[in-house]
């Protein structure tokens, strides 16, 4: 049985038949099948992320030397699995490239990791410390130039926004 979707929707995963669909889905890790999983109704019904693809994933985390569970985990069902708040972070360190070591990517094996270069909560040590500095050094000019009396005010407001800006820059760079 072939699902047909709309004609604006193509080239889409529903167009092929159910028994590539299935080897498409049980090709993948656990977070990639959870994520087919919850698009639509029909992958829901069709991708297995049982307890074998759970303990699957976790070994291949063990094997890749990254961090595995310190808890015992609920293999039940998806939703006790990823109530675990370890669990929930190594998916979210994984959404964000973070556990790619080098520029060898831990995501999708065989590539070079250009990593997420997003604006995102919670960023690195290495980030928050070049948003400090970037509004230190600012405040800093700041006071500097303002000490001659004539617009302190302004001159204090312009290079803040400076080292606001260089703090951005920073992020979006990852530099330091």
């Amino acid at each position: 049985m072939v699902i047909r979707p709309n004609a604006d929707l193509l080239p889409s995963l529903l167009i092929l038949p159910v028994e590539l669909q299935l080897q498409i889905s049980t090709s993948l890790p656990y977070p990639d099948a959870l994520s087919l999983k919850h698009t639509c109704r029909h992958f829901y019904e069709l991708v297995d992320t049982g307890v074998r693809l759970k303990v699957t994933w976790l070994l291949d985390h063990k094997t890749s030397k990254l961090d595995i569970p310190k808890q015992k985990c609920i293999l039940k069902t998806d939703q006790a699995f990823c109530s675990s708040r370890e669990i929930r972070g190594f998916m979210e360190r994984r959404r964000w490239h973070q556990e790619c070591k080098g520029r060898v990517c831990a995501v999708v094996e065989g590539k070079k990791c250009q990593g997420r270069r997003v604006w995102r909560r919670g960023g690195t040590v290495r980030e928050w410390k070049l948003a400090v500095f970037g509004m230190v050094f600012g405040v800093l000019l700041g006071v500097l130039f303002g000490m001659d009396g004539e617009g302190s005010t302004w001159t204090l407001l312009m290079c803040g926004l400076v080292g606001v800006s260089l703090a951005l820059l920073g992020f979006w760079l990852r530099i330091l």
